[in-house]
């Protein structure tokens, strides 16, 4: 049975130049013109405001065969201070109030600004703690988790090997190396947005590596359907 491959691509966002930014252009091209598929992390407060032009773009992204939009938190705050001193990331640390409120006000601007419902999540900077599950546990239209609490209700895409060495830098030597064809299915995380052209050419080194393999890329909403049915 081919191997599954979901590549998780972080942290897509409203750019004010050129709607979304030449990167991610760049990344939706490559992604289209290859024929296979990726999961693009919203970033739910790049929602707020009147871009219609913005909307109507990841309307596209997420109607296409290629691209699902999924659920990365409403403001990507990470190692915040909260009164008390500690560290605190949207999604870790904080009270249930605000972890459910920023799941529904991204499920809500969602549905209402460009017409889609939200089916996965994944944490920004995948901080998360059992606040986390019972949020989510909240939300029923959110059936899959990325690097997820085993124990949630949601099918866990769990974290396989790594894609960038160290973060925002995609090495196909590394990837090369810790690549494992054991494993049924690969969840890839990436960060197109950080990539300069030599990352992007390593990128392409990769998923050309993955198309010479008996691999079938699948969004992640997708890999449940079929999984759980």
């Amino acid at each position: 049975m081919a191997q599954s491959i979901i590549l998780k691509a972080d942290d897509i966002r409203f750019d004010p130049d050129c709607i979304l930014s030449v990167r991610w252009q760049k990344f939706i091209a490559y992604i289209a013109d290859k024929n296979i598929k990726a999961g693009l992390g919203l970033i739910g407060n790049s929602l707020e405001g009147d871009r219609p032009a913005y909307f109507d773009r990841l309307r596209d992204l997420h109607n296409s065969p290629h691209f699902e939009i999924w659920h990365h938190g409403y403001d990507h705050v990470l190692k915040g201070t909260n009164a008390a001193g500690e560290i605190f990331h949207e999604f870790y640390n904080t009270p249930f109030a605000h972890q459910f409120g920023h799941l529904q006000k991204t499920q809500d601007l969602a549905l209402e600004k460009v017409g889609i419902t939200l089916r996965t999540f994944g944490a920004p900077g995948n901080g998360i703690d059992r606040t986390t599950t019972d949020a989510l546990n909240s939300i029923e239209a959110l059936k899959v988790w990325f690097y997820g609490d085993p124990d949630a209700r949601q099918w866990i895409l769990r974290r396989t090997i790594n894609f960038e060495y160290p973060t925002h830098n995609p090495d196909f030597v590394s990837f090369q190396e810790q690549y494992r064809t054991d494993l049924s299915c690969l969840v890839l995380q990436m960060h197109p947005n950080s990539w300069d052209d030599a990352r992007f050419d390593q990128f392409a080194y990769i998923i050309e590596f993955l198309l010479d393999q008996d691999t079938t890329f699948v969004l992640p909403y997708d890999h449940y359907l079929l999984e759980s049915a």
